[in-house]
């Protein structure tokens, strides 16, 4: 479609070039072909065919390549302010304003146009950035109704949503109940029906998910500036992740690693299940 679009703006330039030339030449072409030119300078005037035949010759080329260049300039010039909006308006027409070709979100109206513009599907696998102030409108113009358009799209999308603030997810729950999803919702909280562990990662190494853990407590910790105990606990949640995987059918809680820890009763306890437990060749 761009390239038929440049030949198209290429062939209006060339045409509308020649249309703008050939009046030109043939007004001049008497002075083109003329055996003789007299040039009046000061009182000394001079026939510059004669005395100056060569810059004469490149004088003249240097006009047509001019006169040509201006035209095609010239030429482009009308083409966009004459068809460059109907050619962008009919494209979005044709293409962006296609709700039903799939799945899209409604972002609002073309402030030149004032037609409905939508992002097709392989636009929202990017990034969308929102700014503007604080009470501008961010949530309400813009992170409510792009939510609600996801929760009504018939082929049941799946969602994660991360409420910095607390209180988007009422509205979610409004939106879940107004298009049948509200079993589909699942709000996690502390106190919350349901739970979330991020330490059940089997996959993880118990080094990463120490130093995560390390990163966590050090922006809540009041003194982080102790490097050598900060690497210290770092250590002993890694051994504890390791002792907690092997007794625990690898499924670690932020309960086990504070038993494991603050009561020396229960660590050693769980030292000898295991040693009982590689004795019987269970482990």
């Amino acid at each position: 479609m761009k390239f038929i679009l440049f030949l198209l703006r290429l062939v209006f330039c060339f045409l509308s070039t020649l249309l703008f030339v050939i009046p030109i030449f043939i007004l001049f072409y008497p002075i083109f072909t003329a055996s003789h030119f007299i040039i009046p300078y000061a009182i000394y005037p001079f026939d510059i065919c004669v005395t100056a035949p060569v810059a004469w010759k490149y004088i003249k080329i240097a006009y047509c390549i001019f006169c040509i260049w201006s035209c095609f300039l010239l030429s482009n010039s009308i083409y966009c302010l004459v068809f460059k909006d109907k050619i962008v308006l009919k494209d979005l027409k044709s293409s962006v304003l296609k709700k039903d070709c799939g799945l899209s979100l409604y972002l609002g109206k073309d402030f030149k146009t004032n037609l409905p513009v939508y992002l097709n599907e392989s636009s929202l696998y990017q990034n969308i950035l929102i700014t503007g102030t604080i009470g501008t409108g961010k949530t309400s113009s813009s992170m409510y109704p792009f939510t609600k358009q996801f929760i009504e799209y018939p082929d049941k999308l799946g969602m994660l949503i991360l409420d910095v603030k607390g209180n988007f997810y009422k509205q979610v729950k409004v939106y879940a109940e107004e298009f049948g999803r509200l079993d589909d919702l699942y709000v996690i909280e502390l106190g919350g029906d349901v739970k979330y562990n991020p330490l059940d990662k089997p996959n993880l190494k118990p080094s990463v998910l120490a130093n995560r853990l390390k990163t966590i407590l050090t922006l809540f910790s009041p003194n982080n500036s102790e490097s050598y105990w900060l690497d210290k606990a770092e250590e002993v949640l890694a051994e504890c992740i390791k002792l907690c995987r092997l007794y625990n059918d690898g499924y670690v809680t932020f309960l086990e690693i504070h038993k494991l820890v603050s009561s020396p009763n229960y660590y050693y306890e769980k030292i000898s299940k295991l040693r009982q437990l590689f004795q019987s060749r269970k482990v």
